[in-house]
């Protein structure tokens, strides 16, 4: 795979604009999808993205993770017979941001729209369009759900919390529950018979609950790592790549929280320290 596709990419606003991600990596997303409009899924390794940016493995890995965490994508690995060793890795994108299928422009009328026209169906058509568009949305969400038991009932639930004039529910608070859900079963290996139904997890709203759970788990997780040291983080960048330059591109790639002016100066101060030893 050395050479560049020659495919189209599609990044989406939800991805473009999540600041939650690293810089770089709604880029890495487009390249995803270039790659996977080739194929359907993207096979490509670590190695050559690593190779197509100019970054690190870290750097790669950094920006997967961010990816898969945020529920943009989803990677797949497979095994060798009868073997727990990694054969082959693939992605694929999440349908509830990127539907394989979704609808094309229409053709522009040549006939126009008579002038003095009513349309008594107005408001039914309407209402049709708006069912539909929560359908659509919902079957993005429902593909991303673990456990597909009760998809009538959760969709009669879906459509009852995203239309209800006090506190309505977003797809975006949804598909974030539902990512927070998966992420913690698979960090518990929850058994499948103890995950809840679809019908349930739309029925109890639990997308409030998880989204909870593990935002409790990450400020303890935080709570418990040692304190961010820009200066020692970026001594120890200087000290494996050995080039200021390096650190820089690093720094901005992986969306390190270090002043570039400031770990120059780092930088320079260790150097001087050495030299004076």
């Amino acid at each position: 795979m050395n050479e560049k596709p020659g495919y189209y990419a599609i990044i989406p606003s939800d991805v473009r604009y999540d600041t939650r991600l690293p810089s770089k990596a709604p880029l890495l997303y487009g390249e995803i999808t270039a790659l996977a409009n080739k194929s359907g899924s993207c096979w490509a390794s670590d190695d050559y993205f690593c190779r197509l940016y100019g970054v690190s493995r870290s750097t790669v890995q950094a920006w997967m993770q961010a990816l898969e965490r945020y529920g943009y994508i989803i990677r797949n690995v497979t095994f060798k017979p009868d073997s727990k060793e990694i054969d082959k890795r693939y992605i694929t994108l999440s349908s509830a941001v990127y539907p394989k299928t979704g609808q094309g422009y229409t053709e522009k009328s040549d006939k126009g729209i008579p002038k003095n026209r009513t349309d008594n169906n107005t408001s039914i058509n309407k209402n049709i369009r708006a069912s539909s568009t929560l359908e659509s949305d919902f079957e993005k969400l429902w593909k991303l759900y673990p456990k597909k038991i009760g998809k009538k009932p959760a969709l009669a639930a879906y459509k009852r919390v995203m239309s209800r004039k006090k506190n309505p529910a977003t797809n975006r608070q949804i598909q974030d529950g539902i990512v927070a859900y998966r992420q913690l079963i698979n960090s518990k290996g929850t058994e499948k018979q103890f995950i809840k139904d679809g019908s349930t997890f739309f029925n109890q709203e639990a997308w409030n609950d998880y989204l909870e759970v593990v935002k409790e788990e990450r400020n303890e997780q935080e709570a418990r790592k040692p304190k961010f040291d820009p200066k020692k983080t970026a001594i120890a960048m200087y000290i494996d790549y050995n080039s200021p330059d390096r650190v820089l591109e690093e720094i901005q790639a992986q969306g390190i929280p270090i002043n570039p002016e400031d770990a120059k100066r780092y930088i320079a101060e260790y150097d001087e320290g050495r030299q004076q030893a």
